[in-house]
């Protein structure tokens, strides 16, 4: 089950989540949680003075990457601070404001935070979208500035003339076919000038998270000695290590893993991946590997004091005659040009896009009938590269040698019949 992981700003000492102050915000990777709740009584003008009103605006972007990871917003809101300012909101992507309003009707329209509202009752602040404000971090976080954002709002407490209270807030941006809805909201909740900071948020968070919440310890708290807690701590510090040191191999056990699964490549790649992959796993059974120098091949492969001129090719359909004619001009041009005898090795992986067990059937041969013969003819090794994975699979289980494959790859002539090294 997946954990939701919770940030609270401005209020600390609470169960079940990373509380920290608003000061240290900048600290925090906020997109590391899936909810947000931000205390906003205690970012006052003291602690916007020393966080800065700069470095709060800055805060804009990272909020609005938080919304479009579809991140949750709760904002315990507040009246706005001396002269009308909303310096309080300058972190927020969304053009919320809270206005001075006071009194004490209050008609709820939701179930939601129940514990929260059935708290409130009076008000001083009710909140809005401020109307000539876009929401330009937003807007260029979700759609880099192309769609205008539009916000709307479900109720969940309003006054009497319909001021927002406590809601939830979404947008949306119109298109040609309708609406766009993005993801991501912010819930604004009410402000409670008369309560204990700490116990509101516990009560929204209780409401959020589904989760009590008990008196939080206090900081000092946690420098109390307990002889013994000692052997509890020692234990604990033990069973860390071996954790430690368990994690450490099942990374080693998992890239070992990444290593093997790796030649499972060569059931689907084709071009120079596959070349890459064929030449590195002759190299790893034994077969010197060189680079191409006598004509156009992939590589030249030397064994048993044998040269072999390769050819990979990586195919939707099956391998066809235009694919060994010219591992076959390969190999005259070296015989032409050093005088001695070499041998041509085309491997194919063929009906690259199917599953292994769907492939070399009636209708989908990996090499036919035609490229057998001429292969036969031409004293061409044909390797299919699901035959080499199968041995290369068996290869590294200790299961059969690698002179065994590498035999089985450099004489044939026509199809290399790996079935011999598949008998269990």
């Amino acid at each position: 089950m997946k954990q939701i992981k919770t940030l609270v700003v401005g209020s600390l000492r609470h169960d079940h989540v990373t509380s920290v102050t608003w000061a240290n915000l900048q600290a925090v990777n906020v997109l590391d949680y899936h909810i947000v709740v931000l205390f906003l009584p205690s970012l006052d003008e003291a602690a916007i003075n020393s966080i800065g009103g700069e470095a709060l605006f800055q805060m804009q972007r990272i909020f609005a990457q938080f919304l479009a990871s579809n991140g949750e917003i709760y904002v315990l809101g507040a009246p706005p601070l001396a002269g009308e300012s909303h310096g309080q909101w300058l972190w927020c992507p969304v053009p919320l404001i809270s206005l001075a309003q006071r009194g004490d009707t209050v008609e709820i329209h939701s179930a939601e935070f129940k514990n929260l509202l059935a708290r409130l009752k009076a008000w001083d602040c009710v909140y809005r979208v401020h109307p000539h404000q876009i929401a330009q971090s937003l807007s260029m976080v979700l759609s880099q500035g192309m769609a205008p954002i539009q916000f709307e709002y479900e109720p969940y407490a309003q006054n009497r003339a319909g001021g927002v209270l406590a809601a939830k807030f979404t947008y949306f941006s119109e298109t040609h076919g309708g609406r766009h809805e993005w993801p991501g909201s912010i819930t604004v909740l009410p402000h409670f000038p008369t309560e204990e900071p700490r116990s509101i948020v516990s009560t929204a968070l209780v409401d959020i998270l589904g989760k009590p919440q008990s008196e939080g310890a206090p900081d000092w708290l946690s420098s109390i000695p307990m002889s013994s807690v000692i052997p509890i701590n020692r234990r604990i510090a033990e069973l860390l290590q071996e954790i430690a040191e368990l994690e450490s191999q099942v990374e080693q056990q998992l890239s070992e893993k990444a290593r093997v699964e790796r030649y499972k490549r060569l059931l689907y790649v084709s071009s120079f991946e596959l070349e890459d992959l064929v030449a590195e796993c002759l190299d790893l059974l034994g077969a010197t590997i060189k680079p191409a120098r006598y004509s156009q091949e992939e590589f030249v492969m030397e064994w048993r004091g044998a040269v072999f001129l390769a050819e990979c090719k990586g195919v939707a359909k099956s391998v066809s005659l235009a694919h060994l004619r010219q591992v076959q001009d390969y190999v005259l041009k070296y015989e032409e040009d050093e005088g001695a005898a070499g041998k041509g090795i085309l491997f194919g992986n063929a009906w690259r896009d199917l599953p292994p067990n769907e492939r070399n059937t009636n209708d989908r041969p990996v090499f036919p009938k035609n490229v057998i013969e001429r292969a036969q003819q031409f004293g061409v090794s044909l390797v299919s590269s699901v035959d080499l994975f199968y041995a290369i699979s068996r290869f590294l289980n200790g299961e059969i040698r690698a002179d065994e494959i590498l035999d089985v790859v450099t004489n044939a002539n026509g199809v290399a019949d790996f079935r011999p090294l598949m008998v269990i």
